[in-house]
C-alpha cells in the first residue's frame, strides 16, 4: 500500500515521458523526471518519500524530509498567507500549517515546533503545533541511566517543555540550566524522574544525584589547590561563577557542598566554602 508522509522502497514499473511510475498496475505513483536515477531497469527497488503535490496528488521523491508522518520536528516558517504558513520540511513544495492548527501566531523566519499529520479532510499532509495532546504517558521503567533526544518546543516561567524521544512530555528546569536553549533545537538529556502523571523531568547532564557525588571530589580537589585551602564559592555565589568553575548549575553545586558540609568535610558560608 502506498502511504503518503512515508519512506517506501518501490519497484519501477514503468516509464513515461513524466517520469518513472512506481508499485504497481493497481497501485502505482509517480516519480518526475527531475528525481529519476541515470541508470535504471523495470523492477528496480527505489527508496522514495510519498506526499502530495501541489494539486494534491500522490507523488514520489528522492529528496530527504526534515519530519515524517506522525513525527515531530523543528522547522522554519517561510511565508505566511491568508491559508496558514507555510514552513521548510527540506521538500519542493512546502508544509502547510493552517492557522487553526497554530498554537500561536508564526512569525515568518522563526522555528516552532509541529508533527506531520495526515488531514482525512483536505487529503493533504499538515503540520500541527497543537501538540500536547499527542503526548503518550512515560512508563517507569524508562532507563534512567542512557541519554535521550529532547526537542524544544516551548519556555514557560518554570523552564522549557521537551518532546522526549518523540512520545513524551519533559520539563527541563531554568534553575538547573547554565544556558538558554532555543525553540525547535534538539538536544541530549538524561532522565532524571518519571512523574506520576506520565511526565518528564529532565537534565542537560549526568543526573542529579550521581553528578552531585562525582563532584564532591572536584570540588575537594580545587579546594585543596588554594593555599589557605579558601574557595570563594558558597550558598550565595553567582551562578555563572559557579559554572565557569565547574561547569554545573549552581543547584548541583549546592547539593554537593551540602554532602560535604554534613560529612564535616568543609565549612560553609554564604560566600566561600574551606576546609575545617
Amino acid at each position: 500500500m502506498i502511504k503518503a508522509g512515508v519512506n517506501q522502497e518501490l519497484p519501477i514499473f514503468e516509464e513515461s515521458q513524466f517520469g518513472l511510475y512506481l508499485g504497481r498496475e493497481d497501485e502505482k505513483v509517480l516519480l518526475p523526471n527531475k528525481f529519476v536515477p541515470e541508470s535504471y531497469k523495470l523492477g528496480d527497488l527505489i527508496d522514495v518519500f510519498i506526499y502530495y503535490d501541489s494539486e494534491d496528488r500522490v507523488v514520489a521523491t528522492t529528496q530527504t524530509p526534515l519530519i515524517k508522518l506522525n513525527q515531530f520536528a523543528g522547522l522554519v516558517v517561510k511565508e505566511n498567507t491568508p491559508i496558514g504558513s507555510f514552513m521548510d520540511w527540506g521538500l519542493d513544495k512546502d508544509l502547510l500549517v493552517p492557522f487553526k492548527e497554530q498554537h500561536v501566531e508564526f512569525r515568518e523566519g522563526s522555528k516552532y515546533v509541529v508533527r506531520l499529520c495526515d488531514d482525512p479532510q483536505s487529503n493533504r499532509l499538515i503540520g500541527v503545533s497543537k501538540i500536547k495532546s499527542f503526548f503518550l504517558d512515560a512508563p517507569s521503567s524508562l532507563n534512567l541511566e542512557v541519554k535521550y533526544s529532547a526537542l524544544i518546543f516551548s519556555k514557560t516561567p518554570m523552564g522549557y517543555e521537551a518532546v522526549v524521544d518523540q512520545a513524551f512530555r519533559g520539563m527541563l528546569y531554568h534553575d538547573e540550566l547554565n544556558k538558554s536553549l532555543n525553540i525547535g533545537d534538539e538536544y541530549q538529556v538524561y532522565i532524571k524522574t518519571v512523574r506520576e502523571d506520565g511526565k518528564l523531568d529532565l537534565a542537560l547532564n549526568i543526573r542529579g544525584s550521581e553528578q552531585s557525588y562525582s563532584l564532591e571530589d572536584k570540588i575537594l580537589q580545587v579546594l585543596d589547590q588554594q593555599d589557605d585551602k579558601v574557595l570563594l564559592l558558597g550558598d550565595k555565589s553567582d551562578p555563572q561563577a559557579i559554572f565557569n568553575q565547574f561547569g554545573v548549575s549552581k543547584k548541583v553545586y549546592k547539593k554537593a557542598i551540602g554532602h560535604l558540609y554534613r560529612k564535616k568535610k568543609i565549612i560553609l558560608t554564604d560566600h566561600d566554602i574551606r576546609r575545617p
